[in-house]
């Protein structure tokens, strides 16, 4: 029994999916002059195995090429950091779907229905102001009309603006 192996069928593909991690380019071994060199080598060595311990493995060996963590995550970012129509469609959806309770503090779900609006900005979705603040007045509960009114009758438009443009999410934020 002594010598003889334990045949492992995945020991193949383990190998070539671990070599990546165990082959370290030659400049760890220098010797530096400088301990900030060293230290910034160690800390980007150290980067691009944490960034590729996390890659499948056809991304990993796509980003093989690149020498440095930032350029690892620079070549992530430009292929894969694109939010597609999935994404703003979740936020779009999620923001349509949020409801505001009437027997709790409306404050954190206002903040979610603004913090899904500023996402669909960032993803280049621009919603007009107006039609923000009125899917959010339709959202508030029912023990809440009085203020909405209240905040619709005090609406002064600006100069060549409709009074429904003058709805805006922060008016109504603070009549809540």
């Amino acid at each position: 029994m002594a010598g003889s192996c334990i045949p492992i069928p995945c020991l193949p593909i383990w190998a070539l999916q671990f070599w990546a991690h165990v082959a370290l380019p030659l400049a760890r071994f220098r010797t530096f002059a400088d301990d900030e060199a060293k230290a910034w080598l160690d800390a980007d060595l150290k980067a691009q195995g944490n960034i590729s311990l996390r890659l499948a493995p056809s991304v990993n060996s796509a980003v093989s090429s690149q020498t440095t963590a930032k350029g690892i995550w620079d070549y992530l970012e430009t292929t894969y950091g694109k939010p597609g129509v999935p994404a703003v469609y979740q936020d779009f959806r999620a923001a349509l779907a949020l409801s505001i309770p009437a027997d709790s503090n409306p404050v954190p779900n206002l903040d979610k229905f603004e913090a899904y609006f500023q996402r669909l900005e960032t993803n280049k979705f621009v919603v007009a102001n107006h039609v923000k603040g009125m899917m959010l007045m339709a959202k508030l509960p029912s023990n809440m009309d009085p203020m909405i009114q209240l905040y619709i009758a005090g609406l002064k438009p600006a100069t060549g603006k409709t009074a429904i443009e003058a709805i805006t999410l922060a008016g109504i934020r603070q009549q809540v």
